[in-house]
């Protein structure tokens, strides 16, 4: 297990898929702060003899929008690089070869899922720090706590839609189908929340951005918990059902 997962590592740096999400994330980490911070002379250059007046800018708001750029574009881009994670190394025939050495099939696969989390725990962190240092240099402090939620928050709704990319690679051997179901999980996600949210539900997975707020901000109520545990179920059960479809399957 320890071997594989090793294994990961060394070809998601080699490959660039790792730091290129990781770029990507910092990226937006440090554009967050000063195109919310100057949103108004920006806007300004585009509307030539028309004072535009902009809402004073907190660094909780920075965090907020920063999030919304990670859970949007940046899992876009995750999901991409996770969609071969199983399917690609089936078609090269390299999940064959792995399984002929002594790897079980649970260590080929689970050092996968650890690999996934891992690494998307690192990237949020890193950018998340990235982005409250440089807003702590431009606008005001965030509150620790905080940081620390919102990194929770956003690992967690990161991970549903990589498990389920990872799980339909593992399963369908197609990394089109892997990234197609990742990307629409996403977007069902944000639609389900949208609905649910009108309905005064706070406690269910997709409603962890909901919360984005209250954990910004230091303060999350006990149903950010609750849906935190519900989606970290989510993710064991349908990586129980991944391995337990790939132990019974002929590779």
């Amino acid at each position: 297990m320890k071997l594989m997962l090793m294994r990961e590592f060394r070809e998601g740096w080699r490959s660039f898929r790792f730091p290129g999400v990781l770029l990507g994330a910092v990226f937006f980490a440090l554009l967050a702060p000063p195109t919310q911070k100057y949103m108004d002379a920006i806007l300004g250059m585009f509307a030539e003899g028309v004072e535009i007046s902009m809402p004073p800018v907190s660094p909780e708001s920075v965090l907020i929008g920063f999030a919304g750029d990670l859970t949007s574009m940046i899992l876009i881009a995750a999901i991409v690089v996770t969609m071969g994670i199983v399917a690609r190394e089936k078609h090269n025939g390299l999940t064959e070869w792995f399984l002929t050495r002594p790897v079980s099939r649970n260590a080929y696969l689970y050092a996968k899922v650890l690999y996934l989390i891992i690494t998307t725990l690192v990237i949020v962190a890193v950018s998340s720090l990235a982005c409250a240092i440089y807003t702590y240099t431009l606008i005001g402090p965030l509150s620790a706590a905080g940081i620390l939620y919102t990194i929770i928050l956003i690992t967690t709704y990161f991970l549903m839609p990589l498990i389920v990319t990872f799980t339909v690679s593992a399963v369908t051997g197609i990394s089109g189908a892997a990234a197609g179901a990742g990307i629409l999980f996403m977007f069902l996600m944000s639609t389900v929340g949208w609905v649910l949210s009108n309905a005064d539900v706070s406690w269910l997975p997709t409603q962890l951005t909901e919360h984005l707020p209250q954990a910004v901000a230091g303060t999350p109520p006990s149903s950010f918990w609750i849906a935190v545990a519900l989606s970290w179920l989510f993710i064991a059960i349908l990586t129980w059902l991944t391995g337990l479809n790939f132990s019974r399957k002929e590779i």
